[in-house]
């Protein structure tokens, strides 16, 4: 269960503070209308210290109310920050999907689980064969997801530090064992953004990584 807090709420205290506020004032003017002239001093040095007092809440209630919009904006910042890190839990295919893929793509000649080298060119070739048109639109729909992934990343969507604690190894390492086949796709159709977001992304988490392109 939840602690109940049972404080009055800081936009309630300002509440009552311009209430009271506005209550003296009006208190003041009616009876300054109504005091006999032979009466006004002590009535008027009364009135002043009421209304000191409405002074006093007044600068309460604008106290309150700052104070209230200073934390309703550290709440929306953690808001923020914690959609940004479940975003970046979230945005990515299921780990089941991205399984699925690479134990796919690991049993074509790609071998992506069992790589550990960047593929060659003979391998980079082989993809654009026609016999091998599913393993190239296999391996191109994974790349495009990390691509989307990454963009989150990038634009501040996604948690960039819970992307790399979680996902950081894999991108990295996959991008380095993928990297000639990007500089392929990047030549055949005269794009060198293609796949920039990931490039962008790994060589930020390992600095060592040069360009697939030296154009880019």
């Amino acid at each position: 269960m939840a602690d109940v807090d049972n404080k009055p709420s800081i936009t309630k205290l300002g509440l009552l503070g311009l209430v009271g506020a506005a209550a003296v004032v009006v208190i003041s003017a009616l009876v300054a209308f109504r005091t006999d002239p032979s009466q006004a001093l002590p009535v008027s040095n009364f009135w002043f210290g009421i209304q000191a007092t409405g002074a006093f809440l007044t600068a309460l209630a604008i106290l309150a109310a700052f104070i209230q919009v200073k934390e309703t904006k550290r709440q929306l910042s953690d808001n923020r920050n914690w959609n940004k890190m479940s975003f970046a839990l979230t945005f990515l295919p299921s780990f089941e999907m991205f399984f699925e893929w690479e134990k796919e793509l690991d049993n074509t000649f790609v071998k992506l689980i069992q790589r550990n080298q960047p593929l060659s060119q003979d391998e980079v070739n082989r993809l654009f064969l026609p016999e091998n048109v599913d393993t190239n639109r296999m391996l191109k729909t994974y790349m495009n997801a990390l691509e989307a992934y990454c963009v989150a990343i990038n634009t501040g969507l996604a948690s960039a530090e819970v992307a790399e604690k979680v996902f950081g190894y894999k991108l990295v390492v996959h991008y380095k064992e993928l990297a000639p086949y990007i500089k392929a796709v990047r030549d055949k159709h005269q794009n060198q953004a293609i796949f920039g977001e990931l490039e962008t992304v790994c060589r930020k988490w390992a600095p060592e990584i040069p360009s697939p392109n030296p154009t880019y």
